[in-house]
């Protein structure tokens, strides 16, 4: 029963998505449009990711 809690239950782990065993799984059943999706992957790679904020000078 807890298994399956910890399966489908993004909140049951109180850890980043990025460090958590379920990670994958949070990652594709979130929603979340292909770019920011690249970004977060990215992150959980490498640790750190660079982005342009694109502000005007």
């Amino acid at each position: 029963m807890a298994r399956a809690r910890f399966a489908d239950d993004p909140q049951a782990t109180a850890v980043p998505w990025v460090d958590s065993p379920f990670f994958p799984k949070l990652l594709t059943s979130s929603g979340l449009d292909p770019e920011l999706t690249d970004i977060i992957r990215r992150f959980a790679r490498d640790g750190y990711v660079i982005i342009d904020p694109q502000i005007p000078d």
